[in-house]
């Protein structure tokens, strides 16, 4: 018991020494001050500033006809169900595990069975199309 004594008092003078307030010079670091960015002027201060051209996507007027209302888009006897275009071709996916890829998004290439679920989207990205389905990608 004593032994425990003498160690708790040991400890507390210990403390009492590294927790003197004369130790204590140093200031806090202050953060840096953010100065606002100065707003750009115009080279010509009566001319406004013109935007960035938008850059065009491929028209898609003469790729499906459907009404409004139509739940897919219905290309010879498979229901279409999402087209994407990349690298210059377009790519439906649909019903069944269909799917079909035309260069001009008229003429179609005669649609293959990947699958037997249902692809609900295409999309195009890094060179690779990729269609999500009903089991798997």
């Amino acid at each position: 018991m004593r032994m425990k004594i003498f160690c708790m008092v040991v400890l507390c003078a210990c403390l009492f020494i590294a927790c003197e307030k004369d130790n204590d010079d140093y200031e806090p670091v202050k953060p840096p001050v953010e100065q606002p960015e100065k707003p750009v002027e115009p080279e010509k201060p009566d001319e406004p500033e013109k935007p960035d051209e938008p850059t065009t996507p491929p028209s898609t007027d003469d790729i499906i006809n459907f009404k409004i209302g139509d739940l897919n888009m219905i290309v010879g006897s498979n229901a279409w169900n999402a087209v994407a275009y990349g690298d210059g071709k377009y790519v439906a996916v649909g019903e069944n595990g269909y799917v079909t890829m035309s260069t001009n998004g008229v003429d179609w290439n005669t649609p293959k069975q990947v699958g037997s679920n249902v692809w609900y989207a295409v999309a195009y990205a890094n060179g690779k199309f990729v269609a999500v389905g009903g089991e798997w990608i």
